[in-house]
């Protein structure tokens, strides 16, 4: 058990490393094209690597691809996560309505939604806060009365509705 931890310890230093080179200098990557079997170059960020861990979440069978994928590319073979990124912008990218989700949490959230610097060395953290802070700031949102997140109560039947993977 002690092996699996400091394989697991050594696995999310070396991602933080990772991160930390793309924030500073992004990387070109030759990889083959998921979709067509072209050879492409394209650009590693860290928003690249936030991007399809953020939406490989959402998919327990893709979800049990991102420790080994991240860890590919933290020991310097980033073709795989590169052709993972391609395949979520080319086949999710057009069906991805971050408009939708941003219009629920600026109805919802704005008020309550905070940028914490506790946060600045999270995979998705940054990204996703600051996005969803300008995305508030920028539109009318009000964000929800301080009940809005009290449980539901009702005194008959009550249909709730939630995203199919959404807990």
């Amino acid at each position: 058990m002690r092996r699996v931890a400091d394989s697991s310890a050594r696995r999310g230093v070396a991602l933080d490393r990772l991160l930390e080179e793309l924030r500073r200098a992004p990387r070109s990557v030759r990889y083959r094209d998921p979709v067509t079997d072209e050879v492409r170059e394209d650009e590693l960020t860290a928003a690249t690597v936030a991007g399809v861990v953020r939406l490989y979440a959402y998919a327990p069978q893709l979800a049990a691809m991102v420790p080994r994928t991240l860890a590919e590319a933290a020991a310097g073979r980033p073709e795989v996560l590169m052709a993972q990124a391609r395949m979520v912008d080319e086949l999710v990218g057009e069906q991805f309505a971050q408009g939708v989700q941003l219009s629920v949490i600026c109805a919802e959230d704005a008020g309550r939604l905070r940028v914490d610097r506790a946060d600045e060395r999270t995979l998705l953290a940054p990204a996703s806060s600051r996005s969803c802070s300008r995305s508030a700031r920028s539109g009318r949102a009000a964000g929800g009365p301080p009940t809005s997140t009290a449980p539901c109560r009702a005194t008959g039947p009550v249909l709730l509705l939630s995203g199919e993977l959404d807990r």
